[in-house]
């Protein structure tokens, strides 16, 4: 069964990941830098501010302030609603500065969890850390008093982050494994949450405490393959089939697992009417998509 989508027209294009205001709008970020505030209802758009580089990830820190992921500068933002007002959080780690962040999750105590994707390829290089498989992405934990601990490396193009609902996990979608790995946050044992039967991209937890993510593409065979290669070949490749930016197959849905593990929604939409979804969130009985290629948000209802 697939889901009808209807389109929310943004003021540009690729809103990469959409985040919901307690008044119930909108945010996102476009390609150019500019991050708006939207009404879901009316479309109706005004800007918050302009960042230098390329917003990925948009969190609510509360009604005044976004915590924003520049996945060009490589920066984790605080932004302040009403006055535009950027603030750098985080730019480097153990003095080595971040290549690309990408995702984000605020827990109720003020801790920010974050994901850096790559530190060898920037964000407009994706598929080359893809095919590269470098295995250098990883999730941190900003702590209020301004600290930041790695909670784990070595992963393949750690993407999205969500929280479970009680806060007991974080969980950080594996791009190049085409899976979602899991961490308490008491015990710090990390875990596989679920295999995919597609490349993840952001998350988030839903009002019933479901974990949406969003798959861009199907599992592709050509990276399967290609991981299997020794790490010099992968690494020629990478610059030679990588900037040729390989073709993607158009497809559409979001999957939807308990706290267990378990799929319990599988959300597909035709992709001729919205394709490449990066984002999702949930909220009075609907889904919000995003995209890195669409000139809207995609509204679905559950």
């Amino acid at each position: 069964m697939l889901y009808a989508c209807q389109r929310l027209p943004v003021p540009g294009v690729a809103p990469e990941d959409v985040a919901i205001l307690p008044s119930g709008e909108l945010v996102t970020g476009l390609a150019d830098g500019r991050i708006f505030r939207i009404n879901a209802t009316t479309g109706a758009s005004q800007l918050i501010t302009t960042l230098q580089g390329r917003p990925l990830g948009i969190e609510v820190q509360n009604e005044n302030h976004l915590i924003v992921c520049d996945g060009q500068l490589g920066q984790l933002l605080r932004v302040n609603i009403s006055t535009s007002a950027v603030r750098v959080l985080v730019d480097q780690i153990n003095g080595k500065r971040i290549r690309l962040c990408n995702n984000a999750s605020i827990a109720r105590d003020g801790r920010i969890f974050f994901s850096t994707s790559s530190q060898h390829h920037a964000v407009d290089e994706w598929q080359m850390d893809l095919i590269q498989h470098p295995m250098s992405g990883a999730l941190h934990c900003l702590y209020p008093d301004g600290h930041v601990e790695t909670l784990l490396d070595k992963l393949a193009f750690a993407n999205g982050v969500t929280l479970s609902s009680d806060e007991s996990m974080v969980l950080v979608a594996e791009t190049g494994n085409n899976q979602v790995m899991q961490m308490n946050i008491v015990s710090k044992h990390a875990s596989l949450f679920s295999a995919l039967p597609g490349v993840p991209d952001n998350m988030s937890t839903g009002q019933s405490g479901i974990i949406w993510i969003a798959i861009p593409s199907a599992a592709d065979w050509r990276l399967h393959w290609l991981k299997k290669l020794p790490y010099g070949m992968r690494t020629g490749l990478a610059h030679t089939i990588g900037r040729l930016n390989m073709p993607v197959k158009r497809h559409a849905q979001v999957l939807g697992y308990n706290a267990h593990g378990r799929l319990v929604h599988n959300i597909e939409i035709n992709p001729a009417d919205y394709h490449m979804i990066t984002g999702v969130r949930e909220h009075a009985g609907k889904l919000f998509l995003s995209s890195l290629h669409e000139d809207a948000i995609g509204i679905v209802q559950l």
